[in-house]
């Protein structure tokens, strides 16, 4: 049957052929999947295709900044991802290596993301890297985004301002998640640290057959 829940069980699970791995993100009734992004070349014939695990979902949110100023962090960037975390990877894991796909939202609630935008990962956490549209959240390098191991290394945290004077190098030895230009920094285009951040992770589950959405 192509209805529930056979529909549903294929969105968010992950395929892979000849060692490059997209998300199911689409299903139809003639029993053909899509998957995004679409893969760069036709599979060879005979080429060995998988289908494994959901995707796992994962929340990343700070309380504050390290800043002078009354700013305080409007936005949530959540994030989809078949790989499991891994806190001493560049990418952290679930971003880590340029041969999967994964999906980014940034706003308010998990409630209020209508549209993920699914990319190859580039390596490294950064929502500038989802290529948000014009006008929303994550799209301009701002005090809302979040991004930490910039282009997959060699440093863990950013140089970012911690005070109006103070500005901490790079580092290749200790993570931090940093914003785009912001508070201080605005002015040289230099960001401040997300600080009292977290992640939480569950297993990604669809109920309503739209990948795109969070239901």
């Amino acid at each position: 049957s192509a209805a529930p829940p056979f529909l549903n069980w294929f969105l968010g699970r992950v395929v892979t052929i000849g060692g490059v791995s997209r998300i199911v993100t689409a299903y139809s009734a003639g029993r053909v999947v899509t998957v995004t992004p679409a893969f760069a070349s036709t599979p060879a014939a005979g080429a060995s295709v998988s289908f494994y695990r959901t995707l796992k979902e994962y929340r990343i949110r700070s309380e504050g900044f390290t800043t002078q100023t009354d700013n305080l962090p409007e936005y949530t960037f959540f994030v989809r991802s078949a790989r499991d975390y891994s806190d001493s990877a560049f990418g952290q894991g679930l971003a880590t290596g340029t041969s999967h796909a994964i999906s980014g939202c940034l706003t308010y609630t998990y409630a209020t993301c209508g549209q993920w935008k699914t990319v190859v990962s580039p390596g490294y956490l950064d929502t500038l890297a989802f290529g948000f549209a014009s006008g929303q959240p994550g799209a301009s390098d701002t005090c809302s985004r979040y991004f930490a191991d910039y282009a997959g290394g060699p440093n863990y945290c950013f140089g970012h301002f911690v005070d109006s004077t103070t500005f901490t190098a790079a580092s290749s030895t200790e993570r931090c998640f940093v914003t785009g230009a912001c508070a201080e920094g605005a002015i040289i285009s230099k960001g401040v640290m997300h600080t009292y951040l977290t992640i939480y992770v569950r297993e990604y589950h669809d109920t309503n057959g739209v990948f795109a959405d969070s239901t």
